[in-house]
């Protein structure tokens, strides 16, 4: 039996990484893999009925991690990532860039952990936890590492304050320490090849869940559903659908969630008048209702590295407006299942809004089209993809 780790910081949290790992973990279980979770952060509770995680699942906190002296100075280096990630001043050796990710005594543990369990294969959730797999690979004895990316090449690694922007050198380690690099989109790929002249591979996210519940797309809403921060453009949002609501007098808009926005989003529903339009029920164990009570999904975030609010959406037959963003691309495909509006046009979104409600046939339509599509995305089909890497 194939031995796969997954590195995570943590499995149990709410976000979209966290879903993914718990579902391809599942899958991975399911074709016969023998499946760890590797747990880099410390306090951190078992959870398997929060995203349904298959009990088979081992999961490995890597105790020695957690230690005083060991955390104070991973703290250290975590407050110096954040000086570099804005400025090149500090950092510039190869070994303090490779603390700020991992000191030598971590990458220690870290291959202990990988070792002691005798993995075939280890995954590193996200850019941190790949570079933290290059960082112990001399440690690391047989395993084969794996790092795959979540969201965009331009945000890992050429957005100014976030992620890898100004690791240079941990960037070149990486890829050189890497077995296999993924990313979610071609246009990703494309990039990472451009730039670091690295030739990753394309698996699409999975869906998170399957069903065959449809809405009717009776409900005269439109959902968006995020944390609600400034990633998200829910202040636009807001705008468009101010425009929109001038002239449509029945539609409302549900936003699901909660974030540290939301009173910037309370003044602008007072501004507009639009208390009784725009609902904002908070963050949702049940969004399958909401989905089902809606007919319209919308997705406006400055990026995403795939979009499983979308994908999420359209299993429950919703069309989606979405701002343009290369996986929102790669998602609709040629299938005709939403409209795509040029990034940050509030009033070509709200167009688009007043579009989707002046034909339900072409809404159903559309909805139809996003069910078949979205099939592409399947958990199954996408761990058949995983197991040509996976041998």
């Amino acid at each position: 039996m194939i031995k796969v780790g997954i590195l995570v910081d943590s499995p149990f949290d709410l976000g979209g990484v966290r879903r993914v790992t718990n579902v391809f973990a599942n899958e991975l279980v399911k074709e016969g893999y023998d499946v760890s979770i590797l747990i880099y952060r410390r306090n951190v509770t078992a959870d398997y009925d929060l995203y349904k995680l298959d009990e088979t699942v081992h999961l490995i906190w890597m105790n020695e991690l957690f230690t005083l002296p060991n955390r104070i100075i991973r703290r250290t280096f975590y407050e110096l990532k954040k000086i570099r990630n804005t400025t090149a001043a500090i950092g510039n050796s190869s070994t303090r860039q490779k603390a700020m990710f991992a000191s030598d005594t971590d990458a220690r543990i870290i291959a202990k952990y990988i070792n002691a369990n005798d993995f075939d294969y280890v995954i590193g959730m996200a850019c941190d936890n790949s570079a933290r797999l290059a960082i112990a690979k001399k440690y690391i004895k047989r395993a084969r590492l794996i790092g795959w990316q979540h969201s965009t090449t331009e945000v890992y690694f050429k957005t100014k304050g976030i992620r890898m922007y100004n690791m240079d050198k941990v960037v070149s380690l990486m890829f050189e320490n890497l077995d296999h690099y993924v990313v979610c989109t071609h246009d990703d790929d494309e990039k990472i090849k451009k730039y670091y002249g690295y030739d990753s591979e394309v698996f699409y996210d999975p869906n998170t869940f399957s069903t065959d519940k449809r809405s009717d797309l009776s409900e005269k809403n439109f959902i968006a559903a995020g944390r609600f921060v400034e990633l998200k453009n829910y202040d636009k949002l807001i705008e468009a659908f101010a425009i929109f609501a001038g002239k449509k007098a029945e539609w409302k808009l549900v936003l699901v969630g909660e974030g540290p926005e939301k009173g910037k989003y309370d003044e602008l529903v007072k501004k507009y008048g639009l208390e009784n339009r725009i609902i904002m029920p908070g963050r949702s164990n049940d969004m399958e209702s909401h989905y089902l009570n809606s007919s319209v999904c919308i997705m406006t975030s400055q990026w995403e590295g795939w979009g499983l609010t979308i994908t999420e959406a359209m299993q429950y037959g919703l069309p989606v407006i979405a701002f343009d963003m290369p996986s929102v691309r790669e998602i609709f495909g040629d299938a005709d299942c939403g409209i795509i509006v040029p990034h940050g046009d509030v009033e070509r979104l709200a167009q688009a809004m007043i579009k989707m409600t002046v034909d339900h046939d072409a809404l159903v339509k559309m909805g139809n089209n996003a069910v078949r599509q979205v099939k592409n995305f399947d958990c199954d089909v996408i761990c058949r993809k995983w197991a040509e890497i996976l041998k």
